[in-house]
């Protein structure tokens, strides 16, 4: 299940996967959880800390990096260590439902990070996939989507969202009324 916003694991600085974990089945039974909330959500990528795990660990899906293999691509312990040009991104996210956000992000960033073996990796992401893993990994350090806004412009945004957030529910709550009344 997906953690949502105002949850504070979202602003958590997640902890590194520790060497005793790498290759475990506890994180291979994991890295499957998050793969199938890419599956079932059409997501480009899920961080741990969005099903409540503080730990630094990205799945990404099929649609934002090529692969040899059918196989989504775990990231483990990223660090941003290059970045170049900017693009103007418009982003949304499974702990905001409903909620899109235009951003300034980098065109291209250069990410070190674990395989799930534990093996040090170099990736080099551009275009859409460089703005999905900076995303991703905005979350493992407690950063939520609207946090380039000022104070007075964030609170107004997430105001916003919950307002259509609650119509919304309100609106899904009293359909089987509706849809059960006879005129």
């Amino acid at each position: 299940m997906i953690v949502q916003w105002p949850n504070k694991v979202l602003r958590m600085k997640c902890e590194d996967v520790l060497e005793d974990e790498f290759g475990s089945d506890d994180l291979l039974n994991f890295l499957d959880m998050l793969g199938s909330i890419i599956a079932e959500n059409g997501a480009a990528g899920v961080s741990a800390p969005q099903v409540g795990v503080p730990k630094n660990i990205v799945i990404l899906g099929k649609n934002v990096i090529t692969l040899d293999s059918d196989h989504l691509f775990a990231i483990l312990n990223p660090r941003i260590v290059g970045s170049k040009d900017t693009i103007l991104t418009n982003e949304g996210c499974l702990s905001f439902p409903g909620l899109m956000h235009e951003r300034e992000r980098a065109k291209t960033v250069v990410v070190e990070f674990n395989d799930i073996d534990g093996a040090s990796r170099i990736h080099t992401f551009e275009g859409y996939g460089a703005i999905v893993i900076q995303h991703e990994i905005d979350h493992l350090n407690g950063k939520i989507m609207v946090d380039d806004l000022s104070p007075v412009a964030k609170k107004m945004k997430l105001k916003k969202w919950i307002k259509e957030a609650e119509k919304e529910a309100f609106q899904e709550s009293i359909k089987p009324i509706k849809e059960g009344v006879q005129l």
